[in-house]
């Protein structure tokens, strides 16, 4: 059995290969209310990002908890950025009133660019006019928290 110990690893030219260039994490403990069947900004849950590098990638990850109030009520949540970029989570659907649910998203992008690119949350509801929120448990409080990290990743 043999055993690798290193301080660090380079390529061959001696450049240091530092895979993750840099992360942020945007927490969002507020509990919201939204009934519309179109998606919608959740407010206070963006983050502006710019890579190091236009070749970089980022790697989008997002656990978001959603509540649905009514039975049978299905939402979603989605992020954009660049105006029409976006990546969509699947749908939730509580099977009886009151239940809460985590939905979690990994896309990895790519921007182009090193300029700041914001990236907006979105929800929407499947049925007109039926509740649902955000960081909410089985006692309707708002006790959750969902999150929305960013990764810039070396192309």
């Amino acid at each position: 059995m043999s055993t690798l110990k290193v301080n660090a690893l380079q390529n061959t030219s001696g450049t240091a290969f530092n895979f993750v260039k840099q992360v942020k994490s945007k927490l969002f403990s507020s509990d919201p209310e939204f009934t519309s069947t179109s998606f919608t900004d959740v407010s206070g849950f963006n983050e502006s990002f710019a890579t190091t590098a236009a070749s970089s990638k980022v790697l989008i990850i997002l656990n978001i908890s959603l509540y649905n109030f009514t039975t049978g009520n299905g939402s979603c949540a989605r992020i954009t950025w660049d105006g029409n970029n976006t990546a969509e989570t699947q749908r939730w659907t509580a099977n009886s009133g009151g239940v809460p649910g985590t939905i979690s998203l990994m896309s990895l992008v790519s921007p182009g660019k090193t300029d700041s690119i914001d990236y907006q949350v979105q929800v929407k509801s499947f049925v007109s006019s039926k509740s649902s929120f955000l960081n909410r448990d089985f006692f309707h409080q708002n006790t959750s928290h969902s999150e929305l990290i960013l990764m810039e990743v070396a192309a």
